[in-house]
């Protein structure tokens, strides 16, 4: 099983991959996958891999945290949500870490361009990615 390199572009309405090998080799004219549209054509946001098949995602501005196996068609019924997200910050990165976890870093950025921070400040955490039960 070789491995991939996800890709899209925030306009775009598809994902594409490459192996791995073909960028090592300089091997990229035709080397370039097309995975398949996005769901709904709704703009997504690559935030990281458990470095097995694991591909975590979220919309764009949304905070909710998904993961798709990509040995599994990309389509949203694949899409497991791994964390809802709160109110305050996005996700812009996940990465398996201490423990064994799965960590996010979340933060305010988007705030932060907007010039909406407000008396809070900018802000950033890092966590275990938790599956909220209701």
């Amino acid at each position: 099983c070789g491995r991939y390199l996800y890709f899209t572009y925030l306009k775009s309405s598809r994902l594409f991959s490459i192996k791995t090998e073909h960028l090592r080799q300089g091997a990229g004219s035709g080397a370039v996958v097309d995975v398949g549209p996005k769901p709904h054509g709704l703009q997504i946001v690559l935030l990281g891999t458990d470095n097995k098949s694991g591909v975590f995602l979220r919309y764009k501005g949304q905070s909710d945290i998904y993961m798709w196996d990509a040995e599994s068609c990309f389509k949203a019924a694949n899409f497991i949500e791994v964390q809802r997200g709160g109110d305050c910050r996005l996700a812009t990165q996940v990465m398996p870490g201490f423990r064994r976890h799965m960590w996010t870093i979340e933060s305010n950025f988007q705030d932060y361009i907007s010039d909406g921070l407000g008396c809070v400040g900018a802000s950033i955490v890092i966590h275990p990615v938790v599956k909220n039960e209701e």
